[in-house]
C-alpha cells in the first residue's frame, strides 16, 4: 500500500487514477474532516481502464487529503497481483 498527501493548488474537480498491470484499489480521505470516518472516505475499485481504480472528486485548494492505493487484495498469493502501478492526478 502506498500513501500520498495531496494538497491541491486550486479548488476544483480532480480525477485520480491508477494505471498498470495489476488490479488496484483507491481511497481518498479528507485528513482534516471531523465527519464520521465512513462519511469521510471516497473509494473506487475498477472505475478506470481494466482493473485500474479511478475517481473524480471536488477538492479545496490548500487542504490536505490522504490518498491510499494498493493492489486489490495485497494478501493473496497470486501472480496477477505482482507488477507496478502509477498514480496520476489531473484537474478537470
Amino acid at each position: 500500500m502506498k500513501v500520498l498527501v495531496f494538497t491541491p493548488p486550486s479548488t476544483g474537480s480532480y480525477t485520480i487514477a491508477t494505471t498498470g498491470n495489476i488490479d488496484t484499489y483507491l481511497y481518498v480521505i479528507d485528513a482534516q474532516s471531523t465527519d464520521i470516518i465512513e462519511q469521510n472516505i471516497d473509494y473506487n475499485d475498477d472505475g478506470g481502464s481494466g482493473n485500474n481504480a479511478q475517481l473524480t472528486k471536488a477538492f479545496t485548494a490548500g487542504k490536505q487529503y490522504l490518498i491510499f492505493y494498493s493492489a486489490y487484495n495485497i494478501f493473496q498469493n497470486n501472480s496477477t497481483y505482482v507488477g507496478s502501478t502509477t498514480l496520476t492526478i489531473v484537474k478537470n
